[in-house]
């Protein structure tokens, strides 16, 4: 399984993807992650597990926020009451940090 990332607000199977996980909420949608970018510039990306044939699989979804207070970093999500990681078994989410491309909690990670 290879790690990947993605711009949820172009990707064609975003909207799909986000509207069929079980964990999804209203703050992983394309419309609420659009508003973050028009509004504050954010730029929103998700770090997925991808199987051979290019499905969407596990990930975790963020935001690049830029500040000159605060530098850059990566934020899961701006302004959103809960933001669940998109896994689908219990063990994912800590595959995933395992495998080196998600951040853990506390974190700063530079995006270049």
């Amino acid at each position: 399984m290879a790690m990947r990332s993605l711009n949820p607000l172009i990707h064609p199977r975003w909207d799909s993807f986000a509207a069929a996980h079980s964990k999804s909420s209203v703050f992983h949608q394309r419309a609420w992650l659009q508003a973050l970018q028009d509004t504050y510039g954010y730029e929103p990306f998700f770090v997925f597990a991808s199987g051979s044939d290019e499905t969407l699989r596990d990930g975790f979804l963020f935001c690049e926020v830029k500040s000159r207070i605060t530098g850059k970093r990566l934020v899961s999500l701006p302004f959103a009451d809960h933001c669940e990681p998109l896994v689908s078994e219990p063990g994912s989410t800590q595959e995933l940090i395992d495998m080196g491309r998600v951040p853990k909690a506390g974190t700063r990670m530079e995006v270049c």
